[in-house]
């Protein structure tokens, strides 16, 4: 599972591409607050998603106040 702090948007994109490719599956803990570290990926995955050319299924958990995010091809 990869950590997420301070990734800049585009670099999270192509380490979602990178784990899709390899292991179909990505999976992110991110804090719950602020709302926009949530935001942020589901957009790249989203992003990652339209570079792949394959559809991605997302899944959100929340966690002790944090948010797992599982993203696979479908």
């Amino acid at each position: 599972m990869a950590a997420m702090s301070t990734v800049r948007p585009d670099a999270l994109v192509l380490q979602i591409v990178r784990e899709l490719e390899s292991n179909h599956e990505f999976v992110v803990r991110v804090a719950a607050r602020p709302l926009q570290a949530v935001v942020d990926v589901r957009w790249a995955i989203k992003t990652a998603a339209q570079m792949l050319g394959r559809p991605v299924e997302a899944f959100e958990r929340r966690v002790d106040g944090d948010v797992i995010v599982v993203a696979c091809l479908s």
